[in-house]
Order: structure tokens, then sequence, then C-alpha cells
């Protein structure tokens, strides 16, 4: 007991230590709220055309985030000025071309180098076109002379308005429903991985490469690990659960939502397994700078590999595959298989500590 109060006594004493402890719980915290404030940026619509299709097109895209300009001037002047996004000019004789099949260039979608997310603007258009436009396709292709293409088209709009004409439900392979907004998970996991790992791995390079090197030459390799690297590394981890906890609980209380809670039990396994590799990664490694380095690297690998904003896995599938390795995202196969990670957690921690005694005996 005496060398944890021990190691307790120098973690706090380290600055970065009650620091990142108070930032994991402030993401904690915070992190399930982001989604609430969080809201995509305007984009911009302007009609030469003033046909009632092109108005329709127009009152479609005004309700899904874009506000309608007074001229084209208006709307370039505020796109570069970054007040909107990006814009869409509907071309003059837009009604006409449609009715005709000349979809060549029927409107003018424009962005700039800070445009963010365009092809979520552009689905919309393409949404909205594609509403007016269908009916003529229908017409097209329907070749009896017991029905005109005006006929075809009035009763396809009257379908149209009557509303869809089916229904689907969403589910996870393991039956779960998908909420409709799961961003506060993916912000509260992903946020919290970085700062965990970020905290770990730090304290790993603190311990074993600093106190282990120190303490060894007076004790043994041994006993340095068992009573200096562990206890350091367990007031670490701990720590980290409990200012996590913390904050869990009180944005739970807060807010009224217990849901993240149920990330507690991934986030003990996911600090245990990153202290194990922590210790295997400073086993082999006795250069701190080094730690440092693949620290660095592997949170910026974090950041754009792990599902926190956008999964960029829908769109470069190896990447699926290839993040199960990183270690960051390992908080997320924590919570998905808590079973099958605890049992590796079971085997790598003891593993990662023989291998540390191992190597420390070898050195000199």
């Amino acid at each position: 007991m005496k060398y944890l109060i021990l190691a307790f006594k120098r973690a706090i004493r380290t600055v970065y230590v009650p620091i990142l402890l108070v930032l994991c719980a402030i993401i904690a915290f915070f992190a399930p709220m982001i989604s609430e404030e969080e809201e995509l940026p305007k984009a911009a619509v302007y009609s030469a055309d003033k046909s009632e299709m092109a108005g329709r097109v127009v009152d479609y895209l005004s309700e899904n985030l874009f506000v309608e300009c007074e001229s084209e001037e208006i709307l370039r002047e505020k796109i570069a000025r970054g007040e909107y996004n990006c814009g869409l000019v509907i071309n003059d004789g837009f009604e006409q071309r449609v009715k005709d099949g000349d979809t060549d260039e029927l409107v003018l979608f424009l962005t700039t180098p800070s445009t963010y997310i365009s092809m979520i603007y552009q689905n919309h258009v393409l949404a909205a076109i594609y509403k007016e436009y269908a009916p003529y396709i229908t017409a097209s292709l329907i070749d009896d002379d017991h029905f005109s293409d005006e006929e075809v088209i009035e009763r396809y709009s009257d379908m149209i308005s009557e509303g869809g004409r089916f229904t689907f439900e969403v589910e996870r392979e393991d039956s779960a429903i998908v909420g409709e907004d799961n961003r506060a998970f993916a912000y509260t996991v992903g946020l919290s991985a970085l700062i965990i790992f970020a905290l770990i791995m730090y304290g790993v390079k603190s311990a074993v490469t600093s106190d282990l090197e120190t303490m060894r030459k007076r004790i043994g390799a041994g006993r340095a690990v068992a009573y200096s690297v562990i206890p350091s590394l367990s007031v670490r981890a701990v720590s980290v659960v409990a200012a996590f906890s913390a904050g869990i609980v009180l944005s739970a209380v807060c807010n009224g939502d217990a849901e993240l809670m149920g990330v507690i039990g991934a986030v003990v396994i996911y600090t245990l397994l990153v202290t194990a590799f922590g210790v295997a990664v400073a086993s082999v490694c006795k250069n701190p700078k080094v730690i440092e380095i693949i620290t660095f690297f592997i949170l910026v690998g974090g950041l754009v590999l792990c599902p926190i904003y956008y999964d960029i896995s829908i769109v470069v599938p190896w990447v699926g595959t290839f993040r199960n390795i990183l270690p960051v995202y390992w908080l997320w196969l924590c919570n998905e298989s808590m079973i099958l990670m605890l049992a590796i957690t079971v085997i790598m921690l003891p593993a990662s500590f023989l291998l540390l005694y191992v190597t420390a005996k070898k050195r000199k």
C-alpha cells in the first residue's frame, strides 16, 4: 500500500498528470453535449428561373440547409466571405429544359477551398432536381394511348404529395436499433480514447524509462518493476478511470441521460489494454523520444481513422480492418466486444510486464 501512496504523491506532483486527468473528466462531461449544439453550416441558393418547378426546388432546399439569396451576385459575395458553405445557382430556363430532358449543366454548384463536406449539399440538390425530373422520365417510358404525359405526371405528383410509398427500419447486425443521433457516443468515445491513450503513454514513458532505470540499479529489475513501475501505472490507470467516470456520471446527472454510463466498463478494459501496449513498447524502446514519436503518430492516426466525426471506412473499406491494430480504436472494440477484449487484456497485461522484467534484467 505504501508504494501506491508514494506513486500517487509522485504522480500528483507531476504537472501534466493532474491537468490531463481534469481534461479527461471535462471531456467526459462536455462531449455528450457537443452534438446538441452541432449544426452543419448553411448553403445558399438563387434561382434565375422563376417557374413553379424551380420554386419547388428552392422550397425543398430551403428546408435542407440552404438559404435563398436575392441575386447571383449576392450569393457569390456571401460564399466568398464565408457566410455560406457553398451555393447553388438554378439557371434560367430550368423548367423547360427539365421537360425537354436537357439536363446538361442544368444548375451551377459553387464551392470554395474552405467548403466543408460539399457532398451532403450536392445530395440535397440532386434529390430536389430528381424529384422534379422523375415524373417526366416515367411519362417517357409509358407508351400507352390511354394516358397522356400530363396525366401520368399529375398522378405521379399526387402520389408524392401523399407521402412515402414504403417505410423501413434500420438495425445493426447485432439487432440493436440505431438511434437518430449517435454523435454524443462518437465524440465521448473518440475524445476519451485519445486523451486516455496520451495520459497512459506519457505515464509509461516516465515510469519505465526514468524510474525503472534508476531503481533497478539499486534494488534489481524484479523489485523495481514490482515496487515502482506497477504502482506508478496502477495509480495512473485508476485515476484515469475515476476521472472519466466522474465526468460521465456528472453529465448524466445534469442532463438526465445515463446512456453513456455503459461506456465506463469499456474504458476500464481499454485503459488496462493501453497500459499493456505502452509497457510492451517501452520494454523494446529504451529511448523516451521514440515513445513520444510513436504516441504522437498513433494519436494523429486516431484522429484520421477513428469514426469520431466521420467514418472514413465507408469510402475506404480497408481502413475498417487496418484500424483494428490502432490502439486508440481499441475503446470502440472494448465497447462492442467487452468479453473478448477483457480476455485479450488478461493475457497482454501480465505478458507485457514479464517482457519488461526480462528486458530490464538484460540491460547493463
